[in-house]
This record gives C-alpha cells, structure tokens and sequence, in this order.
C-alpha cells in the first residue's frame, strides 16, 4: 500500500504505512451514541481514517488513538466527521 503526504511546501512518499488499530470499548460511548442507530454494529477496534481537508486540500489522518479520545473520553458523538487537518 502506498500513502502520498501532501503539504503546502512538499510531497512525502511513505512506503507500506501500516494502519493503526486500538481497541474499542462500546460501553464508554455517549448516552447519544448508544441511542444511535449502528452502535450495536461497531467493530471491535479504531483504525486510522484517511481523508482530504476541506480547507486546503491537503490529506489528513484522523488517528485511531485520537477516536478512543474523541468517543470514549471527551465522549463526541459518534457519527461525527473530521473535515479540517490538524493545522488548519
């Protein structure tokens, strides 16, 4: 598998990037999250999820620790989105 990192001042090419997995515990989710439909359907672990910042374009990765963080401890709801990179 190959992953192009794409910035503003240059190009990254990372060879064989292995994905990012870290258990999931269901039973901390928000109330909210619970009461969703496909709560009951989670799988058993966060993976890095890749996608493109609506802002400038460039290719981001919403980081498997950073789910366990953002659902379980700061408890987000779980259908949310990550649509800006980190620096913007």
């Amino acid at each position: 598998m190959y992953h192009f990192t794409v910035s503003r001042l240059n190009i990254t090419k990372m060879v064989n990037t292995p994905m990012n997995k870290v258990p999931l515990n269901r039973n901390e989710y928000s109330q909210e999250s619970k009461r969703s439909v496909g709560h009951e359907f989670l799988a058993a672990y966060y993976e890095d999820i890749k996608y493109v910042c609506i802002k400038c374009d460039s290719e981001a990765v919403f980081l498997a620790q950073g789910q366990k963080q953002a659902y379980e401890v700061r408890k987000e709801y779980m259908w949310i989105e990550r649509k800006l990179c980190y620096i913007c």
